[in-house]
């Protein structure tokens, strides 16, 4: 199905969207991210320790970067990421580092690229904020922001585009997700909602291991990183 599919599709009208049938799976996904997050916790308590000890050295503030995002209903939660930028560096400015971006530290270049600043929302998904896999967690000003990108290619779909961001909220945002295993930075904001509103439509465990061996690819191959 194609990105123009997804915003021409019926369902937009529709007061009600089904993102799970049975309740048996959204059951096995809540237990499988509390006992998923945990088990990588403690594996990867080392390589979180000695970023955290990497950050302080390089640069000023915290190595913990604490950031309020939009969440499962639209219900805001504080996200956890290890510190990627200078501090302060990104106070207005809620654009996506870019290639060279002077924002991010040397230590947040290697931290970006092989996806170890994610690991701390491994919290946020044992305090139930956040799911392994889910659409991306952003800034409720990010999904205004998202609308009006959106709006320049094609601004008769305003209504559309709202409702997109409303379906992708209705499963908890995850640390990884189709987009994220898909293209993540490379992709446009359409696309990326597009794979968000897809995931969100299809949802199963199947298609959550399927997104899960794709973003380890991803990870391993560091397709997207910016």
């Amino acid at each position: 199905m194609s990105n123009e599919d997804l915003f021409t599709m019926d369902i937009y009208q529709s007061d009600n969207v089904i993102v799970s049938n049975s309740k048996n799976q959204k059951i096995i996904k809540k237990i499988l991210d509390i006992v998923v997050s945990l088990v990588l916790l403690i594996v990867t308590s080392p390589i979180l320790l000695i970023s955290c000890i990497a950050i302080r050295l390089e640069s000023e503030g915290t190595a913990i970067y604490k950031q309020v995002r939009y969440g499962f209903l639209g219900k805001e939660f504080t996200a956890y990421k290890l510190r990627t930028m200078y501090n302060h560096s990104s106070d207005g400015n809620l654009s996506a580092p870019q290639k060279g971006d002077k924002r991010v530290t040397h230590v947040g270049k290697f931290l970006r690229k092989t996806s170890i600043d994610e690991l701390p929302q491994l919290l946020n998904v044992l305090k139930g904020d956040m799911s392994i896999i889910g659409p991306r967690a952003v800034p409720a000003k990010e999904i205004e922001l998202r609308i009006e990108a959106m709006m320049e290619n094609d601004a008769s779909k305003k209504e559309v585009y709202q409702r997109a961001m409303e379906i992708r909220s209705l499963i908890k945002p995850g640390i990884s997700g189709m987009a994220q295993a898909n293209g993540r930075s490379d992709l446009s904001v359409e696309q990326a909602t597009a794979y968000d509103v897809y995931y969100v439509m299809n949802y199963s465990l199947s298609l959550d291991i399927k997104i899960i061996i794709r973003t380890v690819q991803t990870i391993l191959l560091r397709k997207g990183v910016n």
